[in-house]
C-alpha cells in the first residue's frame, strides 16, 4: 500500500505539477509534513539525504503570501554552524529547496533582493572572526540569485 501511495504521489507530481521554478527546468520538489515545530520532508526524488528537522522560522521569503520554512536539521559542526534548509512554497503543496548548507547564527535582514520582479528576503550571517584586530563577529549576507541563496 505504501509503495502504491508513493508511486501515485510521484505520478501526481510529474503529471499534475509540471513546475518551472526559479529559472530551472524542473526543481527538485519536496512534500513537507509540519507538526508543531518539527517537519518531515519527503523528496519527489531520492536526492535529499536529510528527512526530518525542526522548524527554525516560518516566513514568507519571496513576498508571495505563502508560508515558507527555514528548517534546522541539527547536524552541527565544531564552530556551532548547523545545517539549515530553506523551503519555498510552490503553491501546489510542494516546496523547492533553495538553500541547504551549514550556517552560523543568522537573522532575516530588513533588505531584499529583486529577482525577476520578485522581492526575496536577504539573510544576515553572524560569523566569528579569527583574525587579530578584526571585530569578534563579522556580518555576511545571503541573497537569492534566481536559483539559490548564495553568500556575498
Amino acid at each position: 500500500m505504501q509503495r502504491f501511495f508513493f508511486r501515485f504521489l510521484g505520478f501526481l507530481t510529474l503529471v499534475c505539477c509540471p513546475l518551472v521554478m526559479f529559472g530551472q527546468d524542473r526543481a527538485t520538489m519536496y512534500m513537507l509534513r509540519v507538526s508543531k515545530d518539527s517537519v518531515f520532508i519527503r523528496p519527489d526524488t531520492e536526492v535529499f539525504s536529510l528527512n526530518s528537522g525542526r522548524i527554525s522560522k516560518s516566513v514568507d521569503l519571496n513576498a508571495d503570501g505563502m508560508v515558507d520554512y527555514i528548517v534546522a536539521f541539527g547536524n552541527c559542526g565544531n564552530w556551532g554552524d548547523c545545517i539549515f534548509g530553506f523551503f519555498v512554497s510552490s503553491g501546489s503543496g510542494l516546496y523547492a529547496c533553495v538553500f541547504e548548507e551549514y550556517l552560523p547564527p543568522f537573522s532575516l535582514a530588513n533588505t531584499t533582493t529583486l529577482v525577476k520582479g520578485i522581492r526575496w528576503k536577504n539573510v544576515t550571517l553572524f560569523e566569528r572572526s579569527s583574525e587579530l584586530g578584526s571585530p569578534a563577529v563579522t556580518k555576511k549576507k545571503l541573497f537569492f540569485d534566481g536559483q539559490m541563496y548564495r553568500s556575498n
